[in-house]
């Protein structure tokens, strides 16, 4: 691909490269809780319903088709406060229904390998939870007013151990990434002057490191240091490409 991007002019082997884009324009809009479980469960019903028709008509009424028919919007909500929660948790019920059904014993082989069951799954266990009397419930929004002010969790809060999302690596192993890249670069016979990438890859040890070693200018963002009042003998401009002080 990228030889082909050479051959037509599109791309350079010397100069500027960049690793992250800077705007995706996508037709996206964020979904509410009502339309995001319900949206979940419909395409897994249709999933599901490809292989195994008669095995899921048992397990639906004639109810779904009206919940499920046909792709839930925003104007097919109920209105309110109550009565889009009273809709939240009937689906919640019928997804439930439809796991369980899934997961028994005697159900067609490969229903819980389906890519939609694994979303419905996973989905159903982010905003849903069962209580101790046994009642289906939506999990409430994480809020940091749930954290009382030591840090603890609040009173009413079940402590729960911290996990690291890994999308980003810690700035401490940022340069693993960024070396790859100029290996691969170098091995297709690039020698780029400046590489943009975002914040979460500008470090002092990347900087270094894509100079020294590959003779590559690394240019993005740099982060604002929150303890530069206690160090006031630096310089608080420096380079976005080289990590040194501004001129």
């Amino acid at each position: 691909m990228v030889g082909h991007l050479v051959a037509a002019g599109l791309v350079k082997r010397c100069g500027r490269v960049r690793t992250d884009s800077t705007h995706v324009l996508a037709a996206v809009r964020r979904l509410n809780r009502g339309e995001l479980v319900a949206e979940t469960l419909r395409t897994a019903l249709e999933e599901l319903s490809e292989p195994c028709e008669e095995w899921l008509a048992r397990l639906v009424t004639r109810e779904w088709a009206d919940r499920y028919g046909r792709p839930v919007g925003y104007d097919r909500l109920p209105r309110g406060g109550d009565a889009l929660i009273a809709y939240v948790l009937k689906v919640g019920e019928d997804g439930m229904h439809i796991l369980r059904a899934v997961y028994q014993g005697d159900a067609p082989p490969g229903l819980r390998d389906l890519l939609a069951v694994q979303v419905l799954r996973q989905v159903w266990v982010q905003q849903y939870w069962y209580d101790g009397d046994g009642q289906l419930r939506g999990r409430g929004p994480k809020s940091t007013r749930d954290r009382a002010a030591d840090g603890q969790p609040s009173r009413g809060t079940p402590a729960r151990p911290r996990r690291t999302v890994g999308l980003i690596p810690p700035r401490h192993e940022c340069h693993g990434p960024v070396d790859r890249i100029h290996q691969g670069l170098t091995a297709q016979g690039f020698q780029p002057t400046e590489h943009v990438v975002d914040g979460g890859y500008v470090t002092p040890d990347s900087v270094h490191r894509a100079e020294q070693r590959w003779g590559i200018g690394l240019l993005g963002p740099v982060r604002d240091d929150p303890r530069a009042s206690q160090r006031p003998y630096l310089p608080k401009r420096t380079s976005a490409s080289t990590g040194r002080p501004a001129p």
